[in-house]
């Protein structure tokens, strides 16, 4: 099984170097083989909008962009070549992805859980009766009839809870995800970095 395995991993990376490649010679409007920050923030914002189409996922600022472009950038010539742009943009699109299926178990599975116990609970406590009953009388004189009974019932409720913890636990999740890919993006790059930087010495 692991043999098989090897050509189908084998293939995948030689498709991502293969779109790496494409991108990079895309952004090298001037083909001299290397591409200034500008031309790779402007590509990081393109993967954003299509990441975007998945989950509401924000880019990263500029200014962290900047920090990881100065990591890859290990001839310190402030301009990326093939090599520096592949490692720079593995980076960010590994960032990008972690961070969108962190939102993805969050909305999937963890939302609907802590909606459901939500719920529970409320329903237990002898508060919550007496603001249901004070709710039904306001939906009954405000709302129409035939929505009445959606309004009212628990799923109604379960649907509104897990909407709002979709939205505040996605919002943390995404937060500590970011931070934790802060710490560890410019080591990672600075790595990669080193010991491309000797073998190319060595070549």
């Amino acid at each position: 099984k692991s043999c098989s395995s090897k050509p189908s991993l084998q293939k995948t990376s030689s498709r991502w170097d293969k779109y790496l490649e494409r991108i990079f010679n895309e952004a090298d409007e001037n083909h001299d083989g290397s591409i200034s920050f500008e031309e790779v923030y402007g590509r990081v914002l393109l993967f954003y909008i299509e990441l975007n189409r998945k989950a509401p996922i924000p880019p990263p600022s500029k200014q962290r962009v900047k920090q990881l472009y100065n990591s890859a950038d290990w001839s310190h010539n402030k301009r990326l070549d093939s090599d520096e742009f592949q490692a720079l943009a593995s980076t960010l699109a590994a960032r990008g992805y972690t961070r969108l299926l962190a939102y993805r178990i969050v909305t999937i599975v963890v939302a609907p859980i802590v909606a459901n116990y939500v719920v529970n609970l409320c329903s237990s406590l002898p508060q919550f009766a007496r603001v249901r009953v004070r709710f039904s009388e306001f939906v009954y004189k405000n709302v129409p009839n035939k929505f009445v009974p959606t309004i009212l019932s628990m799923e109604f409720w379960k649907t509104a809870v897990t909407i709002l913890a979709v939205m505040q636990l996605g919002n943390l999740v995404l937060y500590i995800v970011n931070r934790c890919l802060d710490m560890r993006g410019p080591v990672i790059l600075s790595r990669r970095n080193k010991k491309k930087h000797t073998e190319k010495v060595k070549k």
